[in-house]
């Protein structure tokens, strides 16, 4: 099929059998689609339902951007131009949420994992919940098989240990290089709600009234 004078081809010139080809120059093939149905845009050889080589631009009328594939891959939501470095940059006029969500097993794991691969190092860090089977946030060293830090839903913070029983609970060394302000510290007769409790190798328990 041919309209000569807009220059508008439909054939399957040089394709394979039962292949249409879409040319708006007379020479070039715009759009292909193959006998098993797949669909290729600025490509003759689809591999998948839709094969799209170039950029990609999906949005609803009156708008630009709300899907964007640049030509390097990298992706853009609500941009057009992502950088070079950025492989996904996610933009809006109000207030922007990425949201995560797992509707699988209460076990289930919902985590963003970082990974570093180089010819010196390999680190593989995991951010999220659910990684040692609770509601805990973690951020998690996968490569070490180890949590490194956790906050319950109790907003207890733990370090060295996935079950912190007080607001901070650190299993481990501590170094502190400066001054360290503490406010609401017990009195001799408060036996229960001491704010800090330092155990000593020996077993022997050091309240803050002791300090």
């Amino acid at each position: 099929i041919q309209t000569s004078s807009r220059n508008m081809f439909i054939d399957n010139q040089g394709g394979a059998t039962n292949t249409m080809n879409f040319r708006a120059d007379g020479s070039t093939t715009h759009m292909t689609i193959t006998g098993a149905g797949l669909v290729g845009i600025n490509t003759t050889t689809p591999a998948n339902t839709l094969t799209v080589q170039g950029t990609l631009n999906v949005s609803q009328p009156g708008r630009t951007g709300d899907l964007f594939v640049a030509s390097s891959g990298n992706v853009g939501i609500g941009n057009t131009t992502p950088a070079t470095n950025d492989k996904l940059v996610v933009m809006s006029t109000g207030e922007t949420d990425i949201k995560v969500e797992s509707t699988g097993s209460a076990d289930s794991q919902v985590a963003i994992k970082f990974k570093r691969s180089t010819t010196d190092e390999t680190r593989d860090w995991w951010v999220g919940t659910g990684t040692q089977a609770n509601d805990n946030f973690d951020i998690y060293d996968n490569t070490a098989s180890a949590l490194r830090f956790t906050i319950n839903p109790s907003g207890n913070v733990g370090i060295g240990t996935t079950t912190p029983n007080g607001k901070l609970n650190v299993i481990g060394g501590v170094n502190i290089t400066g001054g360290m302000n503490i406010t609401g510290l017990g009195t001799s007769t408060d036996s229960t709600n001491y704010p800090i409790i330092i155990q000593k190798t020996s077993g022997e328990l050091i309240t803050d009234t002791a300090l």
